[in-house]
């Protein structure tokens, strides 16, 4: 096909003698284009022309449309060249465009590796499928290939790169890459030279490197071997260690490699210490650089004499001093001696400040990390000076000098400090100006700025607002607004004038939108999540959150919407969103263990992107002692074009409860929608078919509580998620609303109608400390020929998630909705509930936190029923460990209304929060 297209090409060109090149198209200016072609091996035609350009017949020729549409394809990333040549037709214009695709790597194929599999020489080649192959690329493949096999003494090995053309999926074309291995015999080792001033023995060198003639040569252990040695040699006090780049000679007639290496170990250095009582020569010896620096030259000395006078004062040792002598006995032989003296640990007892007029003492003590009663640490006290100074120049004193004395007390050995301040003059603000502004009011200006007239000159304040000022010119669209700041100093240095001079500019509007990377994902995939398209005005925000919502998908890897030519100033520029697709499919695996159902186990399967349309099929199974569930699912996003998904879930489900046994299949589709980073909405259709057994006697209310049921609902719902974390939230807030209701118009034989709500709040008063608090409820009644909700729609509380210090569903009105049939007590749900939980969660140590809660709630059989009296309390403990899913709990809840007979505290064990 390519080269049938090639052939037409060169029969063009020829045939016709009036054609004129890309380079000499001003001739037909101003003429009519009568016809557009495309000559591409991906499949381009004019229509793709017209789409891309805005070329067209009927169009008049425009050399500088010619052009702007060469950058346009040239953008798209595809193409290695694009030839425009223009034919005379009639008294037009005929053009013809020719794509020169560039060639990607859509297959690597490998034979003839034994040593090596295929997946190790494909991630070693230095290519991979989708790069662009290029002429350097075969050679660049072997050369990586060749070193690879050398490294493992493989010196014969021969490498054959060859590429073999493939048809294209319409993003360029496809070209295999064949590699050809002969890997030949193997090299051994069959000496080891050893040259220069190597001070030990051959065979303890040898050892050390862990190098052995006749084995095989293994390019990485010489390597290794010479970091042992560069270890080795300064470990025994020979710090001048050189050692030069290993010579490797082979053989080829007997495939045997020799390995010389030269040495230079240098001169013995023993180092002393006199003097040290409290610190450990050895942690001494931490702080010398002889060892990084390879030298024992004099600024090498000092500096390391600086590093322990510091550790020294760091450990409060204010008095420390130390010097040195250097002898040499021989020219082998260097003996460097430390003489310390340690003097004391010294505590600051005072610290004082003088000339500060306009901060309290107390004011600037809180800048302090130095401390009375702690060790004096200069470098410390530099940093409390540095932002003393900071919180003085925030406040108009832009001239503060601060300096410090330290004097030492000998009569209890201690330090007092003296922190000495000029504040100097106060500078006020006296005025704001912006000039050149049009776009937005002066007054709306002033009034997204920090600064105030009056109030003290604060220079980061002044530096920020000009750029909030620049930043709203952005958003709307300006992206060349400058902004100009300039200060006015009146002499006396108390009053400043702040001149802010804008110059809008023109704003930007978006051009054209390229997409490139994705070779799965179907372009309008990618666009239809995109909040920004061509006309609108350049907006960074709405770039971001598109760019975020590119990301969540689940199959885009990467990301980026990037200005085409970006240091060219446009007032329609061009955007380039930049993919890098991952794989769709996902498996999760996950075991655990809870109170109420021991042992549990999940097992997911989902792949999100089917044939690149961003559909969405998953298959789940989950498992315990008291449930069991299978279910499989379709999602379509963007249903009929509206930014909503909607869904098809079928899921077969046994589980058992305190009062029944409940077996289910059923079928769940409707629609989600987004409203917002934190809004959500659902309408969902629900037709289940359950049968229950094992149904308590106490707790059986209606027909509809035993045997077969059909059950078909209208489900709205709407939530409102404004936390930082949805396993383990800090802070926000979560908010839920959502009805149920089953009706024989729709095909239920019970009929009812149940609200649900919910409401949540997270707050840090302290570091790390969460306050949180959450309300829950919910009503139900029935309607129609309905005498009774089912007891799989009432409610039930008490447990891990709802009130902790009862029992799994153990928590009701006794005699109502929890029956004593002589033996135990039996829930039979209740078509009211409310629980309210709160909790004071605080960490302990990596990863361990502790919680205090309580916890109030209960069941009742009608709404009319409700008592707020009836709410039962609970109040406990628990452990919780943070996982990536959420922390694993371990809760102690006990009743504090405890009725005979009733356990006093019940344990709680499982993965998550209760709320």
């Amino acid at each position: 096909m390519k080269y049938l297209l090639y052939i037409l090409t060169f029969i063009i060109l020829f045939s016709s003698v009036n054609a004129y090149s890309q380079d000499d198209l001003s001739a037909f200016a101003g003429r009519k284009i009568y016809s557009v072609k495309s000559i591409s091996v991906s499949g381009l035609t004019d229509k793709s022309i017209e789409k891309v350009c805005d070329i067209k017949s009927g169009d008049i020729f425009s050399v500088s449309a010619i052009r702007g549409c060469i950058v346009s394809f040239f953008q798209k990333g595809i193409f290695k060249d694009i030839q425009v040549e223009a034919y005379e037709e009639m008294d037009g214009v005929m053009l013809q465009f020719t794509f020169i695709e560039k060639i990607k790597v859509a297959a690597i194929k490998v034979e003839g590796s034994d040593y090596y599999s295929a997946k190790k020489i494909k991630a070693s080649a230095g290519v991979k499928i989708g790069d662009e192959f290029t002429e350097d690329v075969t050679a660049s493949v072997r050369e990586h290939l060749l070193d690879l096999y050398r490294g493992q003494g493989f010196f014969d090995a021969d490498v054959d790169v060859k590429s073999g053309s493939l048809e294209g999926d319409g993003t360029g074309v496809g070209s295999g890459l064949f590699i050809k291995v002969n890997e030949g015999k193997r090299a051994k080792v069959s000496a080891v030279i050893l040259n220069g001033n190597r001070v030990f023995s051959d065979n303890d060198i040898k050892d050390v490197m862990k190098i052995r003639e006749g084995k095989y040569y293994i390019e990485k252990d010489v390597y290794a071997g010479i970091k042992a040695l560069d270890k080795f040699y300064p470990d025994k006090g020979y710090i001048k260690i050189m050692i030069s780049p290993p010579d490797i000679i082979y053989d080829r007639e007997k495939r045997e490699i020799l390995i010389s290496l030269y040495i230079e170990a240098g001169p013995h250095v023993e180092i002393l210490f006199e003097g040290v009582e409290d610190v450990k020569p050895e942690v001494l010896q931490k702080e010398l650089l002889f060892r990084k620096e390879k030298s024992v030259d004099a600024a090498v000395i000092d500096e390391s004499i600086d590093m322990m006078t510091r550790y020294y004062r760091d450990m409060g040792y204010y008095l420390a001093r130390i010097t040195y002598a250097l002898e040499k006995p021989d020219e082998n032989n260097i003996r460097i001696k430390f003489h310390v003296t340690e003097g004391i640990s010294v505590l600051i007892k005072e610290i004082r400040f003088t000339g500060n007029s306009y901060f309290d003492s107390k004011i600037l003590m809180e800048f302090l990390n130095t401390k009375e009663e702690k060790f004096f640490l200069e470098d410390v006290l530099q940093e409390d000076i540095k932002d003393i100074a900071n919180l003085y120049k925030s406040n108009g004193f832009l001239g503060v000098k601060i300096t410090y004395d330290v004097s030492f007390i000998e009569e209890d050995m201690t330090l007092n400090l003296s922190i000495n301040i000029e504040e100097g003059v106060q500078t006020h603000i006296s005025g704001i100006s912006i000039t050149g502004n049009q776009k937005f009011s002066t007054q709306g200006l002033k009034r997204s700025i920090k600064s105030r007239e009056g109030k003290p000159f604060n220079e980061s304040h002044v530096v920020d607002d000009m750029y909030t000022i620049q930043s709203l010119y952005v958003q709307k669209g300006h992206l060349y607004a400058g902004v100009d700041l300039k200060t006015r100093y009146s002499e006396d240095k108390k009053g400043v004038g702040i001149d802010y001079a804008v110059s809008e500019d023109k704003p930007v509007y978006l051009g054209n939108i390229f997409i490139t990377g994705n070779s799965f994902t179907k372009d309008y995939v990618i666009r239809r999540e995109l909040l920004i398209k061509e006309g609108d005005l350049y907006s960074y925000e709405n770039i971001l959150r598109s760019q975020r919502r590119l990301l969540s998908l689940g199959y885009v890897r990467d990301v980026r919407l990037e200005p085409v030519n970006p240091d060219v100033k446009e007032h329609r520029k061009d955007i380039a969103v930049h993919i890098d697709e991952g794989f769709p499919g996902t498996v999760e695996l996950g075991v655990g263990y809870g109170d109420v159902e021991r042992f549990r186990g999940t097992f997911e399967a989902r792949y999100k992107n089917l044939l690149g349309t961003g559909r969405q099929v998953s298959m789940k199974v989950e498992g315990s002692s008291i449930e069991q569930k299978y279910g499989v699912g379709y999602k379509e996003p963007w249903i009929f074009g509206y930014q909503a998904d909607g869904r098809i879930n079928v899921a077969d489900q046994m589980e058992k409860k305190k009062s029944f046994n409940r077996r289910t299949f059923g079928l769940t589709t409707g629609i989600d929608k987004s409203f917002s980073d934190f809004v959500k909405g659902s309408l969902m259709f629900q037709y289940e078919d359950v049968k229950l057994s094992d149904v308590s006697p106490t707790a059986i209310l209606t027909s509809e509580d035993t045997g077969k049921t059909e059950v078909a609902t209208i489900n709205p719902s709407l939530m409102i998620d404004r936390r930082d974390d949805p396993f383990n939230p800090k802070r926000g807030q979560f908010y839920s609303i959502a009805f149920r209701e089953a009706a024989q118009l729709i095909g239920s034989t019970p009929q009812f109608v149940k609200i649900n709500l919910q409401s949540s709040f997270f707050y840090s008063p302290f570091s790390r400390v969460v306050l949180a608090l959450s309300a829950r409820g919910g009503a139900a009644w029935n309607f129609g020929e309905s005498t009774e909700v089912p007891i799989f729609e009432r409610y039930f509380a008490g447990g891990r998630s709802t009130v902790r210090g009862y029992d799994q569903e153990k928590l009701g009105i006794p005699g109502k909705t929890i029956i004593y049939d002589g033996q135990s007590w039996n829930p039979t749900g209740g078509n009211m509930m409310v629980v309210l939980n709160g909790e004071i969660r605080f960490p302990l140590f990596k990863g361990l936190g502790m919680v205090t809660f309580v916890d109030g709630g209960n069941v009742w059989r009608k709404i009319e029923e409700f008592d707020a009296a009836e709410i039962k309390k609970t109040a406990g403990l628990g452990i919780r460990y943070d996982t990536p899913v959420g922390p694993l709990r371990l809760d102690m809840g006990c009743k504090l209304d405890k009725e005979a007979g009733e356990d006093k505290c019940v344990l709680h064990f499982t993965l998550g929060h209760a709320f």
